[in-house]
């Protein structure tokens, strides 16, 4: 999908060199936001905010894209309930990198 293309495309504008496997992209539509960064080869998070009245699903209609790897287990996996447990997840992933 063009849109993660670009994605890397700018961040390679601000970190030289940097890989798509190491662009995280943090979306709340399973087919949209996460199995396309997943399909672009980048790292992704579904932040699933269901519990949330306020919060609506849009394009459930969409069928996201295969990517290597693709399973429910996979999905749940990467599935976080609200940016704080986004903010955790980067928190340790800093700290395993500096180990």
């Amino acid at each position: 999908p063009w849109i993660f293309v670009e994605t890397h495309r700018q961040a390679s504008f601000w970190v030289e060199g940097i890989k798509r496997e190491e662009v995280l992209h943090i979306g709340d539509s399973l087919a949209a936001d996460f199995c396309g960064a997943r399909a672009a080869g980048l790292q992704a998070v579904l932040l699933d905010r269901s519990d949330n009245a306020k919060v609506m699903q849009y394009q459930d209609w969409h069928q996201g894209p295969d990517y290597p790897g693709k399973s429910e287990e996979d999905v749940k996996a990467w599935t976080l309930k609200n940016l704080g447990e986004v903010k955790d997840l980067l928190q340790r992933s800093i700290i395993q990198q500096l180990q």
